[in-house]
C-alpha cells in the first residue's frame, strides 16, 4: 500500500469515527440532523447517507490540501465563500 493510500484510509478512519460520535450525539439530543465534521453543514443521522459524507468531507479535506500546496502566493485559503452566502 502506497503512503498516500494509508494516508487516505487513515483520513476516512477519522472522519467515519467523527461522523459516528456526531450522529450518537444528535440523536442522544433528540435531533434529526448530525453537523458534518469540517464542512460546518448537517445531515440527517440516517445511517444510510453517511458514505456519502464521508466521502464528501474526505474530499474536501484533500481538496484544501492540495490548493494549500499548489494555490499562487497572497491566495486566500479554502472554503472560497461569497460574502453573501455567509448570512
Amino acid at each position: 500500500m502506497r503512503i498516500t493510500e494509508l494516508c487516505a484510509s487513515k483520513l476516512e478512519q477519522h472522519v467515519e469515527r467523527l461522523l459516528a460520535v456526531g450522529r450518537l450525539q444528535a440523536i442522544a439530543a433528540g435531533e434529526k440532523f448530525a453537523t458534518v465534521p469540517y464542512l460546518d453543514d448537517r445531515c440527517p443521522v440516517d445511517e444510510l447517507l453517511f458514505p456519502h459524507f464521508r466521502r464528501m468531507v474526505v474530499a474536501a479535506l484533500l481538496a484544501r490540501k492540495s490548493f494549500e500546496q499548489q494555490k499562487p502566493s497572497g491566495a486566500p485559503a479554502l472554503p472560497l465563500i461569497r460574502s453573501h452566502e455567509r448570512e
